[in-house]
């Protein structure tokens, strides 16, 4: 479809710019034999090119315009339409918009698995680190242990649980 509309404007510009190049003119043939020697006749002729020249850019720059210009239905408060959220957030004192962020934190839950049944057998491997490793790198004092992470895989008949003990430097 597009490629249709350009090669019509293709042809269109062509018919325009045609009988400037080649000396044709409204029907009219001229050529270098047939061409006034009188300079006035001339440079009138001249003239009415570029006035012609002129109105066909005009033309050119209307069409592409209606074409791919900014649509009537647009306007410059558009934005504004659907803002009454913001609106009712903007009338809201300080201590309501506190009290919103506060019931948001609350109520807000992280999505959780369902825990696997308790009657499966399980297997519980703990990880840990060697006595050697129990000491800073950096400092040298002593790591405590402040808690694991535990984690649960289903393996077929058997449910492995890891726990990865946490060792923080104090």
């Amino acid at each position: 479809m597009i490629g249709k509309i350009l090669h019509l404007i293709g042809k269109w510009l062509f018919s325009l710019i045609h009988p400037l190049v080649f000396g044709t003119m409204r029907g009219m043939k001229t050529s270098q034999v047939t061409l006034p020697t009188d300079t006035q006749t001339l440079q009138k002729m001249v003239l009415e090119l570029q006035e012609r020249n002129q109105y066909l850019l005009e033309q050119f720059r209307l069409a592409q315009h209606h074409r791919f210009g900014k649509s009537s239905e647009v306007s410059s408060n558009q934005g504004e339409l659907f803002n009454e959220a913001e609106q009712l957030i903007d009338e809201k004192t300080p201590s309501e918009k506190n009290q919103d962020k506060e019931r948001i934190n609350k109520t807000s839950n992280k999505p959780k698995r369902k825990p696997l049944p308790k009657d499966l057998p399980r297997e519980t491997v703990v990880i840990d680190l060697s006595d050697d490793e129990k000491s800073c790198d950096c400092c040298g004092n002593d790591l405590h242990k402040m808690g694991e992470k535990k984690s649960e895989k289903l393996n077929r008949f058997l449910l492995l649980q890891n726990r990865h003990t946490v060792h923080p430097c104090t």
